[in-house]
């Protein structure tokens, strides 16, 4: 078939007005194979393409319309967030993203087209501050001696992690993978944000006794040491994380606004998930990042030891509030410990605080919880909330008290 003209497209285009159900199962129908890092621009990757078909539409109807528009099917995933079955293709001809997308949509039994977008990891140099000073910043010495997680489970979706390190011997973790592949290139993001979480060694985390839930669904191809994730593998992870019960997911990583997306973070929280993502690190010019800047998500920027925000941090009306980010000591593949900075390391903080206060109050609501966060957060910059700082500084005690308060 002729394909139409392209023209300005919004992230998504959805034919249907209804919001699907938060329904807790589903299953793929292929093994998942990992996007590529090197067929990655910043936003999206080439080529590729997203529909999404009701859950009973046959896959014969799937390999009809991909045969039309000169698509490859790479894989399928029915998304129980989403309530649909998710079609990842690869565009065969000349035909650019654009031009596909609006024509997915002429087609009657496609319910949304996309680009399958690219998201990265907000971590980024270290900024010369001081070590170890994250709990006594969140004031965990005024949190009760038994607060620690317990009972509590939370996802990390991000690399794989290094379970064999020592700071996690005591942790009750599983590690599942959104990608299905054997071969992992990437350790070290995902073992530092899970230290921040819950480590009980030379780093102490936040929750020590929280029920790890460690969702790999960022690495490289070979030869190209950029981490990086897809639209595809994020809705697969998300429903990965509520299939085994997380309470939490933290999203330390950053990308475009993404409709597929959106609608499957607004349904974890409809399903009484709550949900923490970095701010972003491409600094103060740049555009809201997602899944930050989602209205059900906690979205959090990076301060020093000193209060002072982390230069490479995205600023915007969307900062919630603020946590350590500047040059945090955490564990590091092969039994060692690094520095790191960035917005990933902030949001891990506020994770941890998150499941204190779900162990203090376990009927704790998402917006409890948010309005527990934000409205006890220590005053940072101008008097009141602002772009920078967001509500301020989280503070863990307070806030322990105030999920307490919500019961």
């Amino acid at each position: 078939m002729k394909l139409p003209m392209p023209r300005p497209l919004p992230p998504a285009i959805d034919k249907r007005r209804d919001t699907p159900p938060a329904v807790l199962s589903g299953r793929s129908f292929t093994s998942p194979r990992p996007p590529s890092a090197s067929a990655v621009s910043r936003h999206r990757f080439a080529r590729e393409v997203l529909f999404t078909v009701d859950r009973n539409t046959s896959v014969g109807t799937e390999e009809q319309i991909a045969q039309r528009l000169g698509l490859a099917i790479l894989e399928r995933h029915t998304s129980a967030l989403l309530d649909r079955r998710t079609v990842r293709a690869r565009i065969r001809g000349r035909s650019t993203v654009e031009m596909v997308v609006e024509a997915l949509v002429n087609e009657p039994d496609v319910n949304e087209a996309q680009p399958n977008f690219a998201y990265h990891q907000q971590q980024g140099p270290p900024a010369d501050s001081g070590l170890q000073y994250s709990l006594t910043k969140l004031n965990l010495a005024g949190t009760p001696a038994d607060a620690d997680g317990k009972g509590v489970t939370v996802a990390v979706i991000d690399t794989a992690i290094d379970a064999t390190h020592p700071d996690f011997a005591h942790l009750d973790l599983r590690s599942i993978d959104a990608f299905g592949t054997t071969v992992i290139r990437h350790r070290s993001h995902g073992t530092a944000i899970a230290g921040i979480l819950a480590a009980d060694g030379v780093v102490k985390g936040i929750a020590p006794h929280v029920r790890l839930l460690a969702v790999r669904a960022f690495d490289s191809s070979p030869g190209d040491q950029r981490t990086v994730s897809s639209t595809f593998v994020l809705l697969r992870s998300l429903d990965l994380a509520i299939e085994n019960s997380a309470r939490i997911i933290n999203m330390s990583f950053a990308g475009p606004e993404d409709g597929l997306v959106a609608k499957a973070v607004a349904a974890a929280a409809r399903a009484n998930v709550h949900l923490v993502s970095a701010a972003g690190n491409l600094g103060p010019d740049a555009p809201p990042a997602f899944p930050a800047a989602y209205p059900e998500v906690i979205s959090v920027t990076a301060i020093g030891a000193n209060d002072e925000r982390y230069p490479a941090a995205n600023i915007g009306t969307y900062i919630g509030l603020s946590a350590p980010g500047v040059d945090v000591i955490v564990p590091a593949p092969r039994r060692t410990h690094a520095v790191r900075s960035g917005t990933s390391m902030a949001a891990a903080h506020v994770a941890g605080v998150l499941a204190l206060m779900l162990e203090r109050n376990p009927d704790l609501s998402p917006e409890e919880g948010r309005r527990a966060l934000l409205g006890t957060a220590i005053d940072l910059g101008p008097p009141g909330r602002d772009a920078e700082f967001g509500a301020g500084r989280a503070d863990a005690k307070a806030a322990l008290e105030a999920a307490g308060e919500a019961r």
